[in-house]
């Protein structure tokens, strides 16, 4: 696996190579899902088969799709490339292998790199599922200025890892370095049993003085870095509009008052502050006033915040409102005026239709406060928040319900906190074409950050000359200092730099547009929006949440691959299950004769997968199925792959047994109902999981997966079946109102359990057959 990345001018171009090899004597689709930056697009795909490249094209979601389709359905080698529907960061790619094929393909994506906290951040994220012998990472950084502050922190997943001892830092010139990382087989072996796994990150920033900032023109087009330093921070007031319902109760509460002990530790004398607690009622920090940074007055927020306790319902509307309405009395053009708003889910009491709470935020909002909101949990409808905050001059992040929550909650803050100018206008004398010009107003510059415009000159020859102007105890113009424009000779041979203007300002105006979709518009607005997005993306090949990436080798045919479908034997064998892997059992235990299954953690097949479990209540399918709601419920996950397993209950209502021995046994009740409206369809989800050990029993249901009764129980339900060394975690879905079950299979000596895991007792995967070289 070679990674390649070029970062010039704040902008990176990644490159990632693999290859597949299809040993298997069918045509094979194999789905792998690849994790990108959240501000990066896929730019392009090649696949390369029997010495002949085949590129990808950007289409419209829907006409990709079908080309993609019926490329498969002769047996042809095809990819498709899409945005994951979940998440945006997350995007499915759909390779159709022809029969003992290698297969070489190269991925590439592009992004801006974002300045946060006084440096840029470059993620690449790295889960090949396994050592892999030929593994290398290339970062290679020419900026304007001088870099400073270069360095490679420890590579980041479950845990974090030194890897500095493996990162070779080469300095070519003050604006010029590579980085290398290629650690051995043995290394990579060292951190786990699948290898590598998680973010690997640099960081740096450039020099910088107090002016107007750099602009590149390349090509008739433009783009504009403003970060100047020596500005004295605002002073600021902020409204803190904290969400204390029933939800929050248990560990976030705890994580959320750890937060807020030290961003009060952090505001400063000049500062003011308000806090609303809010559920169904409220709770003020004091009562229609801004109180001053004083210690006196920390202490008492400090107080307040350490006496709070999560109850009640969720009333959004009502709360954004009041805290707007109280910082909009005491506005100070000498200060920054922010809104910071944190919840854990939707809006339960008092206005709960979305559209009329942001209409209502609008209409009060005449000031043009900032809303910056936080949205913590999976429960969180994060459109929501994003939308509140793009219509309020702010911007909305997720806090993942993790060991870190109150640290990512402590970021957000500090990237608001210090304001250095408002009201910042971007300016420019010359032949510009103005209607091509992205933002050029911020209501903040905050330290430690950047902000970028791009635009088109009317002639490839035009000159410009920029001014910005800003507000910090007075106005303030600063100038623009012509710097010698650095030469555009690449450290690698991939990236065409000739058009890098060009590409970011298409960059930019792409993303400004999806973000104009979240404002308050019409539909007729947004499908003019929309139109202009795919426009963009088809020229300048983007894969957007409109656009999808096919790429087909239309002159390689093969016959139309049959999908087997084999059988797993009864309770007592340990037959073939698929198409990618074979399975062991663990040390002690007996063997069985293998076969295929499934790829390692970042392949997962999607065709030859479907196996069967005869009980005696119906069958079960081990498919992941996940475009039904909570369906799949039940992961299952076993040594030798991070991927889990997915027992998928075909929509049949009944009891299934899940696990039984001598002492206890598991038991879940899954049911099925009809959606409502025109377009029925069917939703499963587990209503009831029972566990009985001896003469005890315990039973967990659905209902109420929203409430203190597993709030209590921190979301999850522990369970161990000891003598077969497997464990179960029981809590609630993704959606909330279904349970979901995590399977973990340990080494066993044990055989014979009775049940639907019954044969997965000690199992784990053992080989790859669809082999992968990275």
């Amino acid at each position: 696996m070679h990674i390649t990345s070029d970062i010039y001018f704040r902008f990176a171009t990644t490159v990632v190579e693999a290859k597949i090899l299809n040993v298997n004597d069918v045509a094979s689709e194999v789905l792998f899902d690849v994790t990108l930056p959240d501000a990066a697009f896929i730019t392009a795909f090649t696949m390369e088969i029997g010495g002949k490249r085949y590129a990808g094209d950007v289409k419209e979601k829907e006409k990709a799709k079908q080309q993609f389709e019926e490329a498969k359905s002769r047996g042809e080698s095809a990819g498709h490339i899409a945005a994951s529907p979940r998440t945006s960061n997350k995007f499915n790619i759909l390779v159709n292998i022809q029969k003992n094929a290698l297969v070489v393909f190269k991925l590439k994506y592009q992004e801006l790199l974002r300045r946060t906290l006084g440096s840029y951040h470059h993620v690449i994220y790295v889960d090949p599922g396994q050592p892999i012998e030929d593994f290398e990472i290339k970062v290679f950084i020419s900026e304007s200025r001088d870099i400073v502050n270069l360095s490679v922190p420890p590579l980041e997943g479950d845990t974090e890892i030194d890897i500095s001892k493996f990162v070779k830092i080469k300095r070519i010139s003050p604006s010029r370095y590579t980085i290398r990382y290629a650690p051995s087989l043995e290394d990579q072996k060292a951190m786990s049993e699948q290898g590598i796994s998680g973010q690997f990150k640099v960081k740096y920033d450039v020099t910088r003085d107090k002016d107007a900032g750099d602009v590149l023109i390349v090509n008739g087009y433009f783009v504009h870095l403003f970060a100047p330093k020596d500005i004295e921070p605002l002073p600021k007031d902020v409204m803190f509009v904290l969400d204390r319902s029933g939800s929050m109760s248990g560990r976030k509460i705890e994580q959320l008052k750890n937060a807020m002990a030290v961003i009060l530790k952090d505001m400063k004398p000049e500062d003011r502050l308000n806090i609303l607690f809010f559920d169904d009622k409220f709770d003020w920090l004091a009562d229609n006033t801004m109180l001053e940074g004083t210690m006196v007055n920390f202490d008492k927020a400090r107080r307040f915040v350490k006496a709070i306790a999560a109850r009640g319902g969720t009333d959004i509307n009502q709360a954004v409102i009041d805290g707007i309405k109280l910082l909009t009395s005491f506005l100070n053009t000498k200060t920054s005026s922010i809104v910071m708003f944190l919840t854990d889910g939707a809006p339960t009491s008092g206005e709960t239709n979305i559209d009329s709470i942001l209409r209502n935020v609008r209409t009060t909002n005449e000031a043009k406060l900032p809303i910056f909101s936080l949205g913590f949990g999976n429960n969180v409808n994060l459109n929501f928040l994003k939308q509140m905050s793009t219509q309020n001059n702010g911007f909305a992040r997720k806090i993942y319900e993790d060991s870190d929550a109150a640290l990512q909650i402590e970021g957000l803050y500090s990237e608001i906190s210090s304001a250095l100018l408002k009201n910042v206008t971007f300016e420019y004398l010359g032949d510009i074409d103005y209607g091509t010009i992205t933002k050029f107003y911020f209501p903040f510059y905050f330290g430690g950050s950047e902000l970028i415009v791009a635009g088109r000159l009317k002639s490839k020859n035009s000159k410009i000359e920029p001014r910005v102007r800003g507000w910090n105890d007075g106005y303030i113009d600063l100038i623009w200092r012509p710097r010698p424009v650095p030469d555009l000779v690449a450290l690698t041979t991939d990236a065409d730099f000739s058009k890098i203007t060009e590409n970011m300002w298409a960059y930019l105006t792409i993303k400004q547009l999806l973000r104009e979709l979240e404002g308050d518009i019409t539909s007729i607005e947004k499908d003019r929006i929309k139109a202009k997005i795919i426009d963009l993306a088809l020229k300048y090949q983007f894969v957007t949440p409109f656009t999808s990436m096919v790429v087909t080798a239309p002159n390689l045919r093969r016959p139309t691959p049959q999908l087997r479908r084999p059988e797993l034997q009864g309770q007592s064998g340990f037959g073939r299950l698929g198409s990618m892997a074979q399975f062991k059992r663990g040390p002690g235990g007996p063997r069985g004769p293998g076969g295929p299954m499934m790829a390692p953690a970042m392949f997962i097949p999607s065709v030859v997968q479907l196996t069967t479990i005869p009980t005696t209540t119906t069958s079960v399918s081990f498919l992941c199925n996940f475009k039904e709601r909570a369906s799949p419920d039940i992961f299952i996950y076993m040594k030798g792959s991070k991927r889990p397993l997915c027992m998928d209950m075909n929509f049949i209502a009944g009891k299934y047994l899940l696990l039984e021995d001598k002492d206890k046994s598991l038991t879940v009740i899954f049911n099925v109902c009809t959606t409502s409206g025109n377009s029925k369809s069917l939703i499963g989800y587990i209503e009831e999981v029972v566990i009985k050990n001896g003469q005890n029993e315990v039973k967990l249901d659905s209902e109420g997966t929203e409430t203190d009764k597993w709030s209590s129980i921190g979301y999850r339900y522990t369970n161990t079946f000891g003598s077969h060394n497997i464990t179960f975690n029981i809590l609630p879905s993704r959606d909330g109102k279904s349970l979901q079950i995590d399977v973990k299979v340990g080494q066993s000596k044990v055989v014979g359990a009775k049940g639907l895991l019954g044969t997965f007792v000690g199992l784990e995967i053992e080989r790859v057959n669809s082999r992968i070289y990275l």
